[in-house]
């Protein structure tokens, strides 16, 4: 766990101790203490910033990291978790196919490939749980948690038998998105931070480009298949389209989604999904493994 830094982000963001003049909390040591499955792996008195590390061999199984912090009046943020070197995110990018071989609706093979609810990619989602007195808080933050004595921060995760590891729990996606589906099964594993893409909540979706945006659908009209090239991709309204985003019938039923289908509702999920595609096309996110 790295960089539990005390209290304020901006502030812990710079790497400033408590004590420094321009940080309004108490100077205060805090010990933060690691347990996994039960056994305390690491334990450091955090003052200011530091990083709790420890090196195991992890069964093929369900797994529990705790985070504990015994004192201090303001408790400590969980900045980032790492395996390795690799800063992890969580993709749910050809989640069956990294995670076991698998086939991904192609929905998933144009997701976006790492979540992140800061807009500048500098933290990023892995959904910690915070437990207070015996019970998991509804509301806690996704991602860089404040951690207060007497709490505890539970990362559930789970190895597979290809040595990747995922989140053991499901987690909903856009609750608020059009495309939501409450049934759906959200599932997320851990991959390496990439550089070659921002994280989905800094994606600007006016950066797809290299189509023809000027035949796409301007909502004025129901889709007209007669618009269809199937050498250029293009949005020419709400229906399924194909891996290469070519329109392909007017069909919204995603339960009709396949490999090389999917539904698209919007222009500005058309964009995403290609913003993904193109980026696809010459990078690709490398999973964490562990032996």
């Amino acid at each position: 766990m790295h960089n539990a830094w005390a209290n304020d982000e901006n502030i812990s963001a710079s790497g400033q101790d408590a004590g420094d003049s321009s940080n309004p909390y108490t100077d205060s040591a805090y010990t933060v203490t690691l347990t996994l499955d039960g056994t305390q792996v690491a334990q450091a008195s955090v003052d200011g910033s530091a990083t709790l590390s420890f090196d195991t061999d992890l069964s093929v199984a369900n797994h529990v990291l705790i985070a504990t912090c015994s004192e201090g009046d303001d408790g400590v943020m969980i900045d980032k978790f790492e395996v390795g070197s690799n800063e992890a995110v969580a993709s749910r990018y050809k989640y069956n196919e990294v995670t076991a071989g698998g086939d991904d609706l192609l929905r998933w093979q144009l997701c976006h490939p790492w979540a992140s609810p800061d807009s500048n990619s500098v933290y990023n989602t892995w959904w910690p749980m915070i437990k207070q007195d015996g019970s998991f808080l509804l509301n806690a933050q996704t991602y860089r948690p404040p951690l207060y004595a007497g709490n505890e921060m539970h990362l559930n995760f789970t190895k597979h038998s290809n040595n990747v590891l995922s989140l053991t729990d499901s987690y909903a996606f856009d609750t608020s998105s059009v495309t939501y589906d409450s049934t759906e099964t959200s599932k997320y594993y851990l991959a390496v931070k990439p550089s070659s893409i921002v994280g989905d909540a800094g994606m600007n979706p006016d950066t797809a480009d290299a189509y023809d945006s000027s035949t796409n659908y301007d909502g004025s009209s129901a889709a007209d298949g007669s618009m269809v090239d199937s050498s250029s991709a293009q949005y020419i309204g709400p229906g399924q389209y194909d891996e290469n985003l070519v329109w392909h019938s007017d069909s919204i039923d995603d339960s009709d989604d396949t490999a090389d289908r999917t539904v698209i509702l919007s222009e500005l999920e058309w964009k995403k999904a290609w913003i993904v595609k193109t980026w696809a096309d010459s990078n690709s996110l490398t999973p964490i493994t562990v032996t």
